[in-house]
């Protein structure tokens, strides 16, 4: 926290106006400044007040004690009904409307209709300079500025203040982001919901998938292209994380409140754990073991991180475009357009090698493609298929079934480089995306 705290309370109800006021009185007793600007406050609220400062056109018009305030004004011959609102008579007053005031004789040509309200406010300005409470104010603030101006004092003041660490940014971040996701738990839910319904419905599909070269081939594929589509079509949930508070972004950051990269940390690790991981999780293991693929841990854990490496890069690809998209129906078609291209260089629609030079390079930043052989790679190595009707003749192993689907797998490295090349593709994304929350425009 900081010793001060600026607040503008505008567009609320007078109860839940009064409520913030209330936490930000008691802020104020524990050391901290508190400046705000409200319109209009009820009397109950009018209370909390500690200090007034009265602006009408431009002109200071009273700051001080706000105890002191209708006692300043009746000095002056403005007299506050005994039922009025406070604030109400204040507002009138600024407004140079003094029908619910009683001013008196000295300022009874304050009220001609030739006298515009600069003129009204400049006299009621000459009122205040005059009194003691400017005079007061005055000393105080004179005081200040010699202690302001003594460099020992400053230091000491420097020390006590709280170090404004980027941990501390990210932590607060993180921490009001996790609270609006909890307060909405919708997302989330749908989120994990869906992850556990289409791993049960993939297990249902595809349950125990026998090692027969026609029927378990066929379905073996069928299956990792599947689970391929379906982890990337399911993470443009995150398409919207930049364009739902892209305005406030730009208002907190331009204001000095973080910086960028503590915005985009905490966004990704709010975003990642809950959204990503755990749905992760809860799919690779219902859809693993409900399909049949092969009972290893070793397997199994290549299997999640390739569905966990997949998710997140897919993710990273809505990050990006939701950093330079203002409006979602546009985002949604730009980020399904490039999934639906990329698909199509899988290598489960078209022969990659077939496709003409000036589109071929599609293939490298294809998340399909890298995905389906982290999959094939994990799953084929080490998989004898056999004859349907004999199953001791086995005559099918699973590098020809990779061979045949033009997936090179000479050694472990074309099984981890396929990761590395996902890993590329997610910091690209990702820098891309700081790239552009840097490049927004911020207005206060």
């Amino acid at each position: 926290m900081y010793n001060f705290i600026y607040a503008f309370c505008a567009g609320l109800d007078s109860s839940t106006a009064r409520n913030i006021m209330e936490y930000l009185h008691q802020l104020s007793r524990s050391g901290r400044t508190i400046i705000f600007s409200i319109h209009q406050p009820r009397y109950s609220i009018f209370k909390l007040f500690d200090i007034l400062f009265v602006i009408a056109a431009g002109h200071c018009i009273y700051h001080g004690p706000a105890n002191d305030v209708l006692q300043f004004f009746a000095s002056i011959g403005f007299t506050c009904e005994q039922h009025d609102n406070p604030t109400d008579f204040i507002l009138d007053i600024c407004q140079g409307d003094y029908r619910s005031a009683l001013p008196s004789a000295e300022l009874s040509d304050t009220n001609k209709p030739d006298k515009n309200k600069s003129q009204l406010a400049q006299d009621l300005h000459n009122f205040y300079v005059q009194s003691p409470i400017y005079t007061n104010m005055k000393k105080q603030i004179d005081s200040m500025n010699s202690l302001c101006n003594d460099s020992s004092i400053v230091m000491s003041l420097k020390d006590r203040l709280p170090d404004k660490s980027r941990l501390h940014e990210i932590f607060y971040v993180s921490q009001r982001t996790l609270r609006n996701a909890f307060r909405n738990p919708g997302l989330i839910g749908v989120q994990t919901f869906m992850s556990v319904f289409l791993g049960i419905l993939i297990g249902l599909i595809y349950m125990n998938t026998d090692r027969s070269m026609d029927t378990g081939l066929k379905n073996r594929i069928g299956a990792i292209f599947f689970i391929t589509t379906n982890q990337i079509f399911s993470s443009l949930s995150a398409l919207d994380i930049f364009i739902r508070e892209r305005q406030l972004f730009q208002h907190e950051n331009a204001s000095g409140y973080y910086h960028v990269s503590t915005y985009f940390i905490s966004k990704l690790v709010c975003d990642i754990i809950p959204l990503r991981t755990i749905p992760s999780v809860l799919f690779s293991v219902i859809a693993y073991f409900s399909i049949g693929f092969q009972q290893t841990a070793a397997k199994y854990f290549i299997f999640f991180f390739g569905i966990l490496t997949t998710t997140l890069c897919s993710s990273s690809l809505c990050f990006f475009v939701s950093a330079s998209v203002e409006v979602f129906g546009v985002a949604n078609v730009v980020a399904a357009m490039f999934c639906v291209l990329t698909l199509v260089f899988s290598g489960y629609l078209v022969e990659v090698d077939s496709v003409v030079i000036f589109l071929s390079w599609i293939k490298w930043i294809s998340i399909f493609r890298y995905s389906t052989n982290i999959f094939s790679i994990n799953e084929f190595n080490g998989l004898q298929l056999c004859l349907k009707n004999n199953t001791n003749i086995c005559p099918l192993d699973g590098k020809t079934i990779l061979k045949n689907q033009k997936i090179e797998y000479t050694s472990e490295w074309d099984l981890w480089k396929n990761f590395v090349a996902l890993a590329g593709i997610i910091l690209g994304f990702l820098m891309l995306t700081y790239i552009q929350l840097r490049r927004m425009k911020k207005t206060k």
